[in-house]
């Protein structure tokens, strides 16, 4: 607790048990970052509980709990709604080497903003998007979460298979 009264920031470092944590809490102690260095985690607690962020070798990674997808990149930026729930994510920015998937797609980039509310997501750089048997390649893809439209500008590439009747040997393509 803060003695004086005027709240503000402490920050604490703990070198025990081969280890290096640090935390930087409030006055009140409510509200704090936890930094892990021996098992590569961060812990942000807000008066509402804990959200763990894992970053393990120099990557994040971020799993949905259901397991339906996943966003992995080296480096990743939220930003929370400052008007709003402190939890819910406004904007989100992954850089370098990404990865992602989604209920009915796989896609790498160099890049990926989330915005509104994370449901539209933009890939830039290097965009390869995977979906079903398909392979679409592009400078930008653009994914609505809400409509499900899909949108790809720059340079696109797209390879995809017809499927075939059973029995029947595939179209030749020449």
């Amino acid at each position: 607790n803060d003695p004086s009264g005027r709240g503000g920031l402490y920050l604490e470092i703990d070198h025990s048990n081969d280890n290096e944590n640090i935390r930087l809490s409030d006055s009140d102690d409510k509200n704090y970052v936890l930094i892990d260095s021996k098992n590569k985690k961060i812990t942000v607690n807000t008066d509402e509980g804990d959200i763990l962020i894992r970053a393990p070798k120099g990557k994040v990674r971020i799993d949905r709990e259901d397991g339906s997808g996943h966003l992995y990149a080296d480096e990743v930026e939220m930003f929370y709604d400052p008007d709003g729930d402190s939890r819910k994510v406004d904007t989100m920015q992954a850089r370098g080497n990404v990865n992602l998937r989604e209920a009915d797609f796989l896609a790498t980039s160099d890049t990926a903003d989330f915005t509104d509310g994370t449901a539209v997501i933009d890939l830039t750089g290097s965009v390869v998007v995977f979906i079903d048997r398909d392979r679409m390649e592009a400078d930008r893809f653009r994914y609505d979460r809400r409509t499900g439209k899909k949108n790809a500008q720059g340079n696109v590439k797209f390879r995809f298979r017809l499927p075939s009747q059973e029995g029947e040997a595939p179209a030749d393509p020449a």
